[in-house]
């Protein structure tokens, strides 16, 4: 009897145990969190494409030049500027590349219409590379090399750089400040003209300029620079064009090549610049600027 009594006892427990094990598994059960996989990128994340197209009817009036008819020189012409460029980011390092209609002209990428529907040329506008020492810090130190857009502080009209020219050398960039007050400073180191027989043209440039954040609406830029190009007098005109054009310059005889004298610099250029440029928010941009500038260096 004591046995039956003991058998009887553990079927009891293990039914006991068997159902909680039935009410262990029934009871809902937290799932655990899903944490989302970041999507792979492609090379096309780190690509930025950039281009505009620009049309222009432009009227001509020289009244020092008369045409064949005796008359005041007048030229009408239609014009198109077209850009196309890519830019590559990774961490800090940026790559640039860019096409654009024009010729040899550095300070035009516009093509005249209307020459018997002629294809247009297009050229190397920018190639550089460009390193950001701070990262996405809001202060600012870069490098950059190449075929680049200008890095110095221009104005709208500046008296010494037009606003399509894409220098050619090695550039450097700082930043700092805060919300009132920010320090510019820029620097570049130009390739002018590579010359086989004599010294090459170079320039250095350096730039410093204190901006003021009055109140969001109302800014303050104020600064100078400082331009000293090397082996400019007595080598010849830097011409594009290849027409011995000294652009306005004052010149001297350079060297002869068959029948042709050329012409030469007669002044060294050594520009000194200083700027300002007040910028309002009035529901649009306005802007008030004014620049002055000297060369100690020319002849007087």
């Amino acid at each position: 009897m004591k046995q039956a009594q003991t058998a009887v006892a553990g079927i009891l427990m293990a039914a006991s145990i068997g159902g909680m094990s039935v009410a262990q598994t029934n009871a809902p059960q937290a799932s655990a969190p899903t944490i989302p996989t970041p999507a792979q990128k492609s090379w096309a994340d780190y690509i930025t494409l950039k281009g505009d197209v620009r049309l222009r009817y432009e009227t001509i009036n020289d009244d020092s030049k008369v045409n064949s008819q005796g008359e005041n020189y007048t030229r009408d012409r239609a014009r198109i500027r077209a850009r196309l460029g890519a830019e590559g980011k990774v961490e800090d390092l940026k790559s640039g590349i860019r096409f654009s209609t024009g010729g040899a002209d550095p300070v035009s990428g516009n093509q005249t219409l209307g020459n018997g529907f002629q294809k247009k040329d297009i050229r190397l506008d920018l190639a550089y590379i460009d390193y950001s020492f701070l990262g996405n810090s809001p202060a600012e130190v870069r490098a950059i090399g190449g075929k680049m857009e200008n890095p110095l502080i221009t104005m709208p009209d500046d008296l010494a750089w037009d606003a399509d020219l894409t220098p050619e050398g090695l550039a450097a960039k700082a930043r700092l400040g805060n919300d009132f007050v920010t320090i510019l400073l820029n620097g570049e180191g130009l390739y002018l003209q590579e010359r086989d027989a004599q010294k090459n043209a170079t320039g250095l440039a350096g730039q410093a300029a204190v901006k003021f954040q009055f109140m969001p609406k109302i800014g303050l830029t104020v600064g100078g620079t400082y331009l000293a190009y090397q082996n400019i007098r007595g080598y010849d005109v830097i011409d594009w064009e290849n027409k011995n054009n000294s652009y306005g310059n004052s010149t001297i005889l350079g060297s002869v090549s068959g029948s042709t004298t050329n012409k030469a610099w007669a002044d060294e250029f050594t520009p000194v610049m200083g700027f300002a440029q007040l910028d309002l928010w009035l529901g649009f941009p306005l802007s008030f600027y004014g620049q002055a500038l000297t060369n100690p260096k020319a002849d007087a």
